[in-house]
C-alpha cells in the first residue's frame, strides 16, 4: 500500500498555493480555538460569579385593601414597587 497523505506539487506555483493555503488553515484554526476558549471562559464565569441574578431574601407577601389590584411592577435597587 503506497498512498501518500498530500502529494507534491508539480509547479512552484502550486507549491506556494499550498504553503499560503496551510498558513491561512492555522491563522483560521487558531482563531476558531480563541474564540471557543473565550465562549467557554465567559460561561464559566457567568455560572460561577457569587451575585447572581436570583432571589435571595425572605418572600414577602403584601396585604392589599379590598378591591386593589397591580396593573404594573418594577424595581428600584432592593425594592420593589
Amino acid at each position: 500500500m503506497n498512498s501518500t497523505l498530500a502529494p507534491e506539487p508539480s509547479s512552484p506555483e502550486q507549491a506556494q498555493l499550498m504553503a499560503r493555503l496551510r498558513r491561512m488553515m492555522m491563522i483560521a484554526g487558531v482563531t476558531t480555538s480563541v474564540a471557543i476558549a473565550v465562549l467557554l471562559v465567559a460561561i464559566g464565569y457567568r455560572l460561577f460569579r457569587g451575585d447572581g441574578s436570583t432571589a435571595s431574601g425572605p418572600d414577602l407577601t403584601a396585604m392589599l385593601p379590598k378591591g386593589a389590584r397591580i396593573v404594573a411592577t418594577g424595581t428600584a435597587g432592593d425594592r420593589l414597587a
